[in-house]
């Protein structure tokens, strides 16, 4: 059988056996051709295990006829170079021996003499090349070196350094031949050994790419059991979590899962829920009389019971749903059911307005019992309205709420002047307020004087430098 290689994704060499002589021969399809991965694995296996003692004269041998070889070579590229010069100086002297008047042969003598001294200096580059290329003869320390490792022959086998070819060169004087024959799931390959010994070894047969690269049955199985209750995207997420990769060691997306389950014809999640009679939302909408945005919508808000199917939001629904009541209908009935009243209708009830009801309640005047779906304060029934005088301290400062104050617009008005004076004062230091309330306005003490029209000048003129 001849070998070759052929190279993996990850750079690795493999090599190929293939049995071709009689398809060479008669122009006919190879008989056999096996991939020798497992093969080399169990032949180095059973090799290692049985001839590690005689690991170091096996390795010396290779040494001794790989240095024999070089000799061998050496001395026929110096014998290439001694036979170089003496052509150059035979055809030296049959050119010195020319007679000068004879132009003619002694241009071709002069010619050929070139010719000579071309090759000789083309063999003797050839020569020193091949001598700096050339590792000289091992020396005693590289022989014990040669020895502790070759001492332990495993340790050489796997070492990175070696090349295949040298793996090979080894075998070769380890094993006498090696017989292979193809079955359907193993490789039985016949090994023997120098010394007349027969091992028989049965290696799995190595799978191929399509055999590799599929997806196994448990994970087909447990997708399909998924896809009863979950969408691609869940399925994907799921699998992920638990470290389980597809054939090709890659994690699960919405894409390659929804491929492979196209090849294997396994329906997915909306197609099992269409199985058992689960609808659409235009079929919904269709039954409940309404548009399919607000089916969407009312699914959204869980009015309706609907199952999601994809990513893109895309839900099926069981059959049988009612059409949801909704708007001011159902928000009146859920507040009736509860016995509490909105702003609107406790402000109706105190004469008011809703904006009141609401600041009344920042104020603390009133308490809500609750909100409604949107987050507004809902309100018990029977509740005072209060009054001015608990308004207007409510809206002061606790520490301030006891004390009579007056605002910007009251002093204003016992004074005689508008409000903007009032202001205008306050900002030129010529009365003092005490505080603000919780809209901001300032509060003043009562029994204030307005100022002359002389202070008022002086205050500007300070306030202006």
């Amino acid at each position: 059988m001849s070998v070759s290689y052929h190279k993996r994704c990850d750079a690795t060499l493999v090599p190929d056996y293939t049995c071709q002589r009689e398809g060479i021969s008669t122009g006919t399809p190879a008989c056999q051709d096996i991939c020798g991965s497992g093969i080399d694995t169990a032949v180095a296996a059973l090799v290692l295990q049985t001839l590690t003692p005689v690991a170091i004269e096996t390795a010396l041998q290779v040494t001794a006829q790989l240095q024999a070889s070089a000799a061998q070579a050496d001395a026929a590229r110096a014998t290439h170079v001694q036979r170089a010069r003496h052509a150059a100086d035979a055809a030296r002297r049959r050119y010195l021996a020319v007679d000068p008047d004879n132009r003619l042969v002694a241009d071709a003598r002069e010619a050929d003499w070139n010719n000579r001294l071309r090759d000789l200096a083309g063999a003797e580059d050839d020569y020193q090349r091949a001598r700096a290329q050339a590792t000289g003869p091992l020396t005693s320390d590289q022989l014990t070196r040669i020895r502790a490792l070759a001492a332990d022959l495993p340790a050489l086998w796997n070492n990175p350094a070696t090349s295949m070819k040298d793996r090979k060169r080894l075998i070769r004087l380890l094993v006498t031949d090696v017989t292979l024959a193809k079955n359907d799931g193993t490789i039985t390959a016949h090994v023997r050994l120098p010394g007349g010994q027969h091992h028989t070894l049965d290696v799995p047969r190595p799978l191929t790419a399509w055999e590799a690269h599929t997806t196994p049955e448990a994970t087909i199985t447990l997708i399909n059991g998924l896809l009863d209750e979950h969408p691609y995207g869940e399925i994907a997420a799921i699998l992920n979590k638990r470290g389980i990769t597809g054939g090709w060691g890659r994690p699960y997306t919405v894409q390659n899962l929804a491929a492979l389950c196209r090849a294997r014809g396994i329906p997915g999640h909306g197609e099992r829920l269409r199985a058992v009679g689960y609808l659409t939302a235009a079929e919904v909408a269709a039954q409940l009389g309404a548009a399919v945005p607000t089916i969407t919508k009312w699914q959204r808000s869980g009015l309706l019971d609907g199952h999601r199917i994809d990513g893109r939001g895309t839900c099926l629904f069981p059959p049988g749903q009612q059409r949801p009541v909704t708007g001011t209908a159902r928000i009146a009935r859920d507040r009736a059911a509860a016995g509490l009243l909105s702003a609107r209708q406790l402000g109706a009830q105190l004469g008011v307005c809703a904006g009141t009801i609401t600041r009344w309640h920042h104020l603390g005047l009133i308490y809500a019992a609750g909100t409604d779906h949107r987050g507004h304060p809902l309100y018990r029934p029977g509740q005072h309205k209060p009054t001015h005088q608990q308004i207007t301290a409510a809206a002061r400062p606790a520490a301030h709420r006891d004390a009579d104050l007056l605002t910007g617009g009251q002093l204003a008005a016992r004074l005689g002047v508008t409000r903007s004076t009032i202001y205008k004062w306050y900002r030129l230091g010529l009365i003092e307020a005490l505080t603000t309330d919780n809209s901001g306005r300032h509060l003043y003490q009562p029994g204030q004087q307005a100022p002359t029209p002389g202070q008022i000048r002086a205050a500007r003129a300070e306030k202006a430098m």
